[in-house]
Parts: C-alpha cells; structure tokens; sequence
C-alpha cells in the first residue's frame, strides 16, 4: 500500500514539475530591459477643446494634459488609448438622454525622454478598441527606438509580467516599471487580458512583456461597459484597465503607418455618441 501512495506522489510530482519549472528574467536582466525599452514609451503633450452639455446647462472650456503612448516603428508611429486623447466616446457611454461631451484636439506633440519637442496628430481611431494612432507631423531626422508589435507573446492564467511606462511631470517623467501578473481572460466579444493593479499604476497606452521570456504581452487600455449609464445603475463598474493582446493592434499598424499628416491635423469636435467601434482616418492636418 505504502509503495502505490508513494508511486502516486512520483507520479503528481512529474505532473506538477515542468511548469513551476519555468525560469523567469533576473532582476538585473529586467532593469536592463525596461532601461533599454524605456525610450520607445513616450510622454504626448495634449491641448483639447471640450464642451459638455449636462442636465440642459453648457460649459466650454480647454484642457492641457499628458498621456503615455507607445512607439511601434522606427519612424515615430505610436500608439496610446482614446479614452486619454479623447473622452468623448467613454462619456457617450455614460450619459443620459440630452447630455452631450464634445472634443477636439488642438495641439499635440511627443515630449521624448531628453524632453525633445515633435509636433504630431492623430492618424486612426478605433473606439472599440479604445486606440488611436499618432505620428510625428516630419519624419524625424534619426531613427527613433520602439517597440516591435509582431513579435508577441501569449501569456497565461496567473503568468509573471511587466510594464514599462512613464510618470508624469511632476516626477520629472521618469521611467517606471512594475511586475504584476495575469489575473483573467475575457474572449468575447474579442480577447484580452485583466492585469493585476500595479500594472496599470503607470496608466493606459503602456506596453506589457511577459517575465518568462520579454515577450510583448500588449498594451493598456480602457474597456467601458456597453450598458453605459446602466452598468452604473446595476452597481457594475462603467470601465476597467486591461490589456490587448499586441496581434489586434499590429492588424491596424499598416493602415496608421500609411496615413499622412496632410490628412489628419485639426479634427472637428465629435458629438459623444454611442460609439460604432469602426476604425477611422483623421481627415485634416493637425493645427499648429
């Protein structure tokens, strides 16, 4: 008896073993990865023009703020999350019958880590998605550092990640990286991740990498609950941090990457409506 329980334990043993097995980053192997990836996450300077029309009363008035973006090619495309360029499709889940938020961008620009100045504008939205692309308004002179979105990685449930981000002006927005996990999938109505809460401390449009093998995980981004003012109503959240997997936002890079800065600069304001999550081209060159 003693030797079949004793059989058994060998045989769970062998189960169990190859997967806590799993080697991940040392952590000077990290520090050198964030060090070195740190510069393809960018700090985009943003001026909009907001009018909201709440409980049939209207107020207008300009915003100046920072977001974090994410660069994709050599070239200066980044990528980052709607929701921090532009509100308007996050509120338009949120309000009720006669509210209205309006945007439009009127300036934007990348502030690089050595605080380079790069004029840019918004090239593709995809509101379901919460992404929007950007580009430098010139090609800048030298090849800039970033972040391959072909390359990625598909983690699993409870999987060691990290992200790399940028914090904001008034710690001089320094670099951040932070390790968390994988706390849950969703696959429909498309895949994503939920990340654990220190992963999203740098907030959305970071990339994610998977400590077992610096894979690209994705990028953070903000999931609004498609029942809007309801979900709030039913005692839901109205939106949650999570992470795209980085195949749903390489499939748009080529239609960014061919969209010029002649078609996108100023934008007219958008009325906060129910959103249509279908990606869409700026249209006119960005304002100076």
């Amino acid at each position: 008896m003693k030797s079949i329980a004793f059989a058994a334990l060998l045989a769970v043993a062998a189960i169990i073993a190859p997967v806590s097995a799993a080697p991940e980053l040392g952590r000077e192997e990290l520090r050198k990865f964030v060090t070195d990836t740190a510069p393809a996450v960018i700090t985009l300077e943003v001026v909009i023009d907001m009018k909201i029309t709440y409980g049939g009363q209207s107020q207008e008035r300009e915003r100046k703020f920072d977001a974090i973006a994410t660069v994709i090619d050599e070239k200066g495309l980044a990528v980052s999350a709607l929701s921090r360029l532009d509100p308007s499709a996050m509120y338009a889940q949120m309000m009720g019958e006669g509210d209205s938020f309006s945007a439009r961008i009127k300036s934007l620009k990348y502030i690089l880590p050595d605080n380079t100045e790069i004029p840019a504008a918004v090239v593709l939205r995809e509101s379901e998605l919460d992404l929007v692309f950007v580009k430098p308004i010139e090609t800048p002179a030298e090849k800039m550092t970033y972040v391959d979105f072909s390359n990625s990685t598909e983690p699993a449930l409870m999987d060691p990640v990290f992200v790399v981000a940028r914090s904001g002006l008034i710690s001089r927005r320094s670099t951040l990286g932070m390790s968390g996990e994988i706390q849950s999938f969703v696959k429909l109505p498309r895949r994503y991740y939920i990340p654990s809460a220190e992963l999203v401390s740098g907030g959305a449009g970071t990339p994610i990498f998977s400590k077992l093998d610096g894979g690209l995980v994705g990028l953070t981004a903000i999931y609004t609950f498609p029942g809007g003012s309801d979900a709030m109503d039913s005692g839901d959240e109205p939106n949650m941090y999570i992470i795209l997997p980085a195949e749903q936002i390489h499939e748009l890079a080529d239609d960014a990457a061919a969209a010029t800065p002649e078609k996108i600069a100023a934008e007219e304001p958008a009325e906060a409506t129910p959103a249509e999550g279908e990606a869409t081209p700026a249209e006119t060159p960005a304002s100076q």
